[in-house]
Formats: structure tokens, C-alpha cells, sequence
């Protein structure tokens, strides 16, 4: 369902979704205010969020919310 990436001054989270589905990232950073961003994913193509001036040390939590034609989806990502 996703992957987690750091690059040099942000987080990159990559879902890929089966159907059409709105997915919400959610990043919950140690000390500060979490931060979230929303898009309308396509079915089967990969899409990619950037979290700019996110390091590896500050996230606590990754959570990944979609909201398709089935039952909304929850779930936390490893923080690789």
C-alpha cells in the first residue's frame, strides 16, 4: 500500500491504491505539529507525497487514510 522514503530535507511516502480512492498522509513529528496532505489517487498508478523539511529523526508516525468505494481504510506505515 505505501512506502516511506527520506531524502536529504524531506519525506516522500509513495501509495499505490487498487481502485480510484482519496488518501490522506498523515506525518505525527516528535514535539511539533503533524502534518497532512490529501489527493484523488487513479487505480493501479503510484502516487507520491513530499513532506518538505521532514528529517528521519523528527517523525513519530506515519498514517495513510483512503476513502474509495469500499470501507475507509486505516493504516500506519513502518518508518523504514
Amino acid at each position: 500500500m505505501g512506502a516511506v522514503r527520506y531524502a536529504m530535507t524531506d519525506l516522500q511516502v509513495t501509495v499505490q491504491m487498487q481502485g480510484a480512492s482519496f488518501v490522506q498522509v498523515e506525518v505525527h513529528l516528535r514535539g511539533l505539529t503533524s502534518r497532512e496532505q490529501t489527493a484523488q489517487l487513479k487505480g493501479g498508478k503510484p502516487y507520491t507525497f513530499t513532506f518538505r523539511q521532514v528529517l528521519a529523526d523528527q517523525v513519530e508516525r506515519i498514517q495513510v487514510r483512503s476513502m474509495g468505494a469500499t470501507v475507509p481504510q486505516t493504516c500506519d506505515l513502518p518508518l523504514a
